[in-house]
C-alpha cells in the first residue's frame, strides 16, 4: 500500500469493510489487517477499532517517520490513567487541538523534572522549581509570581533579563539596591525609545540622553529638542515646597542650585552653597540681595565691582526702553576708552578716554587742553548750548554755585543768589587770597559790575591798598597792526577795522609793531555814521587831532606834536577853548622851563607849506625881557632875494582910514582900527578872505600889524603930522 496522510484516512465503526491499517511495531511500519485486531493484551503497538480501547504506548522514535494519521472530524482519544483524561484532535478549522484533562495539560520529560503545564495558569518548571508562570490575567511571571505584565526576578545580582542576540544585548540586573540597565557587545550603539513609529528618547553608546531628537549635543550629558519651542517642567505637589535643579560634584552634590518656591513664588539661584540671586513674585531682579522690592526692579548688592559688560567684539551697549521705543542708551566708543550717551538713539552727551564731558556735542576739548586737564563741552547743531543749574528758594539764599576745589579745598566760585526776596538777583564771583575765599567781583539785579566793591554804576573798579588799571591786550602772534579798544555810547556800530566795538566812541590802541612793542593811542568819536577817529597819541608821544600819522611833519625837530585836521575854510585843525567865560582868564598857557626872558626864550614857533618834502618857517612868539613877549620872523639876508626899498609908504599911509566902532554881535566898541575893505584899496598883502563865523559866508579879515589900535593911533598921527607940515610948507 502506498503512503497516505492521515487526513487521508477514513472513519470506520466496523470491521466488515476495512482491508487494513498502518501500524508500527517498533522496528517497521507493518500492515494491520482485520483478522489480527486485538481488543486487549499483547505487546507493540495496536490501534483500537473505532470505539475500541488501545492498549500498550505509542512511540514515535527519531528516525521513524510519521504520516498524518488524522483526518478532519477525528482524534486520538485518551482516557483513565493519572493523567486525566485527554485527547488529540483536528477540528474543521484544520487546527490541531491537544486538550488535557480536568486537571489540565502538562508537557513533561521522563522523570517528571521539567514540565510545560497547562491549566488556569501557564507554567514552566525546571529541576521541579517553577521558573515561569503567565496567570489567568496576562501577566507572566520569570522566576517570581507575576504582579505585573511582566515580572523578572533572579536570586543573585547578575542580569535578570537580556534582549538581543548572539553576544550582543541589553541587559536589566538588580544590584542590592539599584536596578542597572546596561548592554554587552562590542557593536552596540545607542538605545533608542520610540512611540507612534517615531523616536523620543535616544541613549547614547557615551552615556547621552537626548529627548526629542536623535543628535545629544557632544558637550551636554541631557539634550531637548521639539519641533518648535522646547521646555522642562517641574511640578511640585505642594504649594508649600520647591522645584529645583541641583548642580553637584563629588564634593558637594548641590553646590548650585536653581529652585522655585512655590510658598512665595520666587525664583532663586544659589552658588557655593549660597543664596546669589532671587526674582520675586513681582519679577523684581536681586543679586546679593533677598529684598529687590524696596529698590526697584532690579538690585545688585554687594562690594567692589557690581556690574561689568563686555563686548568681544565693537562697542558695548545699554539701553533703557518704554513700551518698546529706546530712550536712554549707553555705548562705548568701539575701541578707545570713553561712552556716549543717547536719548531715543540720538547721541546727547559723551565722555572722552581722558575724562573730558561734550553735551549736545561730539566734538570735545575745542582749545586741545593736554590729558591732565577736563574739560567740558557744551554745544548744539543747533541753537545754543546751555548749563542750568536748578535752585529752590523762597526766600534770599544762594540759587547755584560752581566751584573750583584743589584736593578738596575750595578756592573759587561763582555764586547766584536771590535778593529782595523777590525774582532779583546777583551773582558773587569769588577767589582764594592765601586760603581765605573772598567775593572779588559783584554783579548786581541791575547788571552793573563792582570789581573789589560793590558795583554803583555800570563798571566800578576799587581797590583799597595798591593801584588799579583796565588792561586790554593781544598777542605777539599774527600780523601787524593789531588793535584792541574800549568802545562808548548806545550805537552799534563797528570800531576802527579789525577790532570790534559797541558804541558811538571809543578808545583804540594799535600796536605798530612787535619790535619795541610801540602801539598809538587812538580816540574814536561819531558825528553821524560811522564813528571816525579824531585824535591820536602816537607811540613818540605825538597828539594827532584829526590826522593819524605825522609823516607830513615828520622833519620838524619837535619832540611831541599837536597836529589837526580840517578842511573847512575858517575852522581851525585845533581849537583852545575855555568854557568858564571868566575875563582875564586865558584859554591857552604856554610854558618854558628856559630861564632866559629875551628873543631866544621861544614860546610858539610858525610854519607853513608842511609837507613830507619840507615847510616853510613863518616866524612865533619870543621873549621880550621880562614880562614882555613879542611875534618874531624869520629876516636872514640868506634867506631873501630881490630886494629892493620901498617907495611911496607916504602916500599909503595917509590914504588909510583909522575908525572906531562897534561889533555887531557883541556890541563891544573898538577905539582904533581900520575896516578890511578900504585897507584891501591899499594894502591888499594885509588882507585876508577866510575869516568867517561857523555857518556864515566868509568875512574879510586884517594881517600884521592893521591889527593893532595903536597902529591906527600911528597911521593918524603920521596923517596929522603930514598936514601940519603941508600947513608950514604954505
Amino acid at each position: 500500500m502506498a503512503n497516505k496522510k492521515f487526513s487521508e484516512f477514513v472513519l470506520k465503526t466496523s470491521t466488515s469493510d476495512v482491508s487494513h491499517i498502518v501500524g508500527y511495531n517498533g522496528a517497521e511500519n507493518v500492515q494491520i489487517t482485520p483478522a489480527n485486531f486485538v481488543t486487549g493484551g499483547g505487546t507493540g503497538i495496536f490501534l483500537p477499532l473505532a470505539g475500541g480501547t488501545m492498549t500498550g504506548a505509542l512511540v514515535v522514535d527519531s528516525t521513524a517517520t510519521v504520516n498524518d494519521i488524522l483526518t478532519a472530524g477525528l482524534g486520538l482519544a485518551i482516557t483513565g490513567g493519572a493523567v486525566g483524561t485527554a485527547k488529540l484532535v483536528q477540528l474543521a478549522n484544520n487546527f490541531v487541538y491537544l486538550y488535557g484533562g480536568s486537571s489540565g495539560l502538562v508537557l513533561g520529560n521522563g522523570d517528571g523534572t521539567t514540565n510545560l503545564k497547562v491549566a488556569a495558569d501557564f507554567s514552566w518548571e525546571l529541576a521541579g522549581v517553577e521558573k515561569m508562570k503567565l496567570d489567568a490575567s496576562g501577566n507572566l511571571g520569570i522566576g517570581v509570581a507575576a504582579s505585573e505584565k511582566l515580572s523578572v526576578m533572579g536570586t543573585d545580582n547578575t542580569n535578570q533579563a537580556r534582549i538581543g542576540h548572539t553576544a550582543q544585548g541589553v541587559f536589566i540586573k538588580v544590584n542590592g539596591t539599584n536596578v542597572d540597565y546596561n548592554s554587552s557587545g562590542n557593536t552596540i550603539g545607542s538605545h533608542t525609545f520610540s512611540t507612534g513609529n517615531a523616536e523620543r528618547m535616544r541613549i547614547t553608546a557615551d552615556g547621552k540622553l537626548s529627548l526629542g531628537t536623535s543628535f545629544p549635543s557632544s558637550d551636554s550629558i541631557l539634550t531637548l529638542s521639539t519641533a518648535s519651542s522646547t521646555g522642562l517642567s517641574l511640578k511640585s505637589v505642594s504649594n508649600a515646597g520647591e522645584s529645583f535643579i541641583n548642580f553637584g560634584d563629588s564634593a558637594d552634590i548641590n553646590a548650585g542650585r536653581i529652585y522655585y518656591g512655590h510658598s512665595d513664588n520666587a525664583m532663586r539661584f544659589r552658588t557655593n552653597d549660597a543664596l546669589a540671586m532671587l526674582i520675586d513674585s513681582a519679577g523684581n531682579v536681586g543679586i546679593g540681595s533677598t529684598n529687590p522690592s524696596a529698590y526697584g526692579k532690579f538690585l545688585v548688592e554687594g562690594t567692589g565691582l557690581l556690574i561689568n559688560a563686555n563686548a568681544t567684539s565693537g562697542a558695548a551697549s545699554f539701553g533703557l526702553y518704554e513700551q518698546g521705543a529706546g530712550r536712554f542708551g549707553i555705548t562705548t566708543l568701539d575701541g578707545t576708552p570713553g561712552a556716549k550717551f543717547t536719548l531715543a538713539g540720538t547721541e546727547r552727551m559723551r565722555l572722552d578716554s581722558i575724562g573730558n564731558l561734550g553735551l549736545g556735542t561730539t566734538t570735545i576739548n575745542r582749545s586741545g587742553l593736554g590729558a591732565d586737564h577736563t574739560v567740558m563741552t557744551i554745544g548744539t547743531n543747533s541753537g545754543m548750548g546751555m548749563l542750568e543749574l536748578q535752585g529752590n528758594r523762597t526766600s534770599n539764599a544762594d540759587l547755584g554755585r560752581i566751584a573750583w576745589l584743589n584736593a578738596g579745598t575750595r578756592l573759587a566760585e561763582i555764586v547766584s543768589s536771590r535778593i529782595d526776596n523777590d525774582t532779583s538777583t546777583q551773582m558773587l564771583f569769588r577767589t582764594s587770597d592765601t586760603g581765605s575765599l573772598s567775593t572779588k567781583m559783584t554783579l548786581s539785579k541791575a547788571g552793573n559790575l563792582g570789581v573789589g566793591t560793590a558795583p554803583t554804576a555800570k563798571l566800578t573798579l576799587f581797590n583799597d591798598e595798591a593801584d588799579i588799571s583796565i588792561n586790554v591786550n593781544t598777542g605777539t602772534g599774527g600780523s601787524y597792526p593789531k588793535k584792541t579798544g574800549i568802545s562808548f555810547g548806545a550805537t552799534s556800530t563797528s570800531l576802527g577795522g579789525d577790532a570790534e566795538f559797541t558804541g558811538g566812541a571809543g578808545i583804540q590802541a594799535i600796536n605798530i609793531a612787535a619790535f619795541g612793542n610801540k602801539t598809538d593811542l587812538a580816540f574814536w568819536t561819531t558825528f553821524s555814521g560811522s564813528p571816525t577817529e579824531r585824535m591820536r597819541i602816537d607811540s613818540s608821544g605825538n597828539l594827532l587831532v584829526g590826522a593819524t600819522a605825522t609823516s607830513e611833519v615828520s622833519n620838524l625837530t619837535v619832540n611831541h606834536l599837536l597836529e589837526g585836521n580840517s578842511s573847512t575854510v575858517g575852522s581851525g585843525g585845533v581849537g583852545v577853548y575855555n568854557n568858564t567865560g571868566t575875563a582875564n582868564v586865558p584859554s591857552l598857557v604856554v610854558l618854558q622851563r628856559d630861564t632866559s626872558t629875551d628873543s631866544t626864550c621861544r614860546f610858539i614857533q610858525f610854519y607853513s607849506n608842511v609837507t613830507d618834502a619840507g615847510n616853510t618857517a613863518m616866524g612865533g612868539i619870543v621873549g621880550n625881557g621880562a614880562s614882555n613877549a613879542q611875534f618874531a620872523t624869520l629876516s636872514d639876508i640868506r634867506e631873501k632875494e630881490n630886494i629892493k626899498s620901498i617907495s611911496g609908504s607916504l602916500d599909503k599911509i595917509n590914504s588909510l582910514n583909522p575908525v572906531e566902532f562897534d561889533w555887531k554881535k557883541t556890541g563891544e566898541h573898538i577905539k582904533a582900527g581900520f575896516v578890511a575893505q578900504e585897507v584891501e584899496e591899499i594894502f591888499p598883502e594885509y588882507v585876508i578872505d577866510n575869516f568867517s563865523n561857523q555857518g556864515e559866508e566868509e568875512r574879510k579879515g586884517l594881517t600884521g600889524g592893521m591889527t593893532s589900535g595903536i597902529v591906527a593911533h600911528l597911521v593918524l598921527a603920521i596923517k596929522e603930522l603930514k598936514a601940519e607940515i603941508e600947513l608950514l610948507k604954505k
